[in-house]
């Protein structure tokens, strides 16, 4: 680390600016046969009331910015085979509820993904770099003395 880039605060400026952005990015909540088309900006992962959430940020050509939940099966199925690299293109379409082959099973929400360019390694890290986080939170939370009488369980 250098004192020339600890003087810099054009890069947190820039990286405030995105991480604003990301926020205030609209929410992708596809009907049957929509589809998102545009260029991956970034990845995450989140803890959720449902477990670990991946999210992709997909800028479309009008610049609006869509924050893509890969909680579904099959879409979280996708985002972990097709990897989608930042920067490069990326097409989602949202197919639908699709009946299962075997008789008496349940309808799945059904998409299809494109990916001009993966990035196995960036999505591996994200997952790698979640999971540090979440042993570190649990770990911390272990070593707090119990107190009954604020938790009685």
């Amino acid at each position: 680390m250098t004192d020339e880039w600890l003087d810099d605060d054009e890069g947190l400026d820039k990286a405030q600016t995105e991480q604003e952005a990301l926020a205030d990015a609209e929410t992708w909540a596809p009907e049957p046969g929509d589809i998102l088309k545009g260029t991956v900006l970034s990845g995450r992962r989140i803890s959720s009331e449902y477990g670990a959430l991946n999210i992709i940020s997909i800028v479309d050509k009008d610049k609006t910015i869509w924050n893509v939940f890969c909680g579904r099966t099959i879409l979280r199925g996708l985002l972990q085979d097709k990897t989608p690299k930042p920067g490069t293109g990326i097409k989602i379409k949202y197919v639908g509820l699709k009946q299962p082959k075997k008789a008496g099973g349940n309808a799945f929400h059904f998409y299809v993904m494109q990916v001009e360019e993966s990035d196995k390694g960036y999505w591996d890290d994200i997952v790698s770099d979640f999971e540090t986080k979440l042993l570190k939170e649990l770990a911390a939370e272990a070593e707090k003395p119990h107190n009954p009488l604020e938790d009685p369980f």
